[in-house]
């Protein structure tokens, strides 16, 4: 998921440029469509609240998130329960 880490438009995967490239790196490979990529995130986002759902079932708290990309592109999620 090189998109999502590395902070990239989904449109990329539609890019001329950027689909010649990745089939000259790996011919036999598969790029995904836009769409198909963002039913892909949209499914893992439905089971992450999920998730988090069944942890603060029942509880009167405040849930926070933040995410962000470090200067060596490394991403990081943040979760805060109070």
């Amino acid at each position: 998921m090189w998109i999502a880490s590395s902070s990239a438009a989904i449109s990329v995967a539609e890019d001329d440029a950027f689909r010649d490239m990745i089939l000259a790196l790996k011919p036999s490979v598969r790029i995904p469509c836009r769409r198909t990529l963002v039913e892909q995130a949209e499914r893992r986002l439905g089971s992450l609240q999920e998730k988090v759902r069944g942890m603060v079932e029942g509880q009167s708290e405040v849930l926070t998130f933040d995410g962000w990309t470090s200067r060596a592109n490394d991403t990081y999620y943040s979760t805060t329960r109070h």
